[in-house]
């Protein structure tokens, strides 16, 4: 999968420890950034991401969630214990397998049972902040034409209070292109810029782009 998007030479870790196969892998260039795995599961990845060059430092979690309520609570519960023993900019990302709202959804069953409350309760309790993003809102759909088409928002990019401080300009969006970068045109929906970290991160389907660190999560 690297040499897809022409990576070499560069360092890596994967959280195939807590899960075979990986669910999560994480790439990075040596010679720009420093990565320091803070903590790991099948549904995140913890790291702390340097800037050799700049020095400017943040905590990135990479999340791919499990698919029924049950399986995410200890996602939920893991954001939250990590909130409170968080001091620095944050930034979590990733398919996140839940909705915040009834109008993240598009189609299928319009019932909200209480589970759905799950993913919003975490992040209002977590004081995190929803980023700014640009482009189609609905990430997902179950590929089904007419009244069987159901759309939803699954990916989702937040940050903490230090985040918005410290980069205030922060954002992501959705579009189908890519703008050219360090490891080509990529077709993509999910772009997020954090100024001044010399970070950019792009995600498509079932791949999260760090540039110049790279993520890649693998479907179960």
């Amino acid at each position: 999968m690297m040499h897809r998007f022409g990576i070499q030479g560069w360092s890596s870790l994967a959280n195939s420890e807590d899960h075979f196969p990986c669910r999560i892998l994480v790439c990075w260039n040596p010679q720009t950034h420093a990565v320091l795995r803070i903590n790991q599961s099948p549904q995140w990845t913890t790291c702390r991401v340097t800037n050799k060059t700049t020095q400017a430092s943040i905590t990135i979690t990479v999340v791919y969630g499990y698919n029924t309520p049950a399986e995410r609570q200890p996602l939920w519960n893991y954001i939250q214990q990590q909130r409170s023993i968080t001091t620095s900019p944050w930034i979590l990302l990733g398919d996140f397998n839940a909705i915040m709202h009834p109008r993240d959804r598009a189609g299928g069953v319009s019932a909200w049972p209480g589970h759905m409350e799950d993913f919003p309760n975490c992040i209002d309790q977590s004081e995190l902040i929803h980023l700014p993003y640009s482009g189609p809102k609905l990430s997902w759909n179950n590929g089904q034409s007419g009244s069987s088409n159901i759309q939803k928002k699954l990916d989702w990019v937040f940050g903490n209070q230090q985040l918005i401080q410290n980069w205030p300009a922060t954002t992501s969006s959705h579009p189908e292109l890519l703008k050219q970068n360090s490891v080509g045109t990529v077709p993509n929906f999910f772009l997020t810029e954090i100024p001044q970290t010399n970070l950019i991160s792009t995600m498509r389907d079932n791949a999260l782009l760090f540039t110049p660190s790279f993520v890649m999560r693998k479907k179960r």
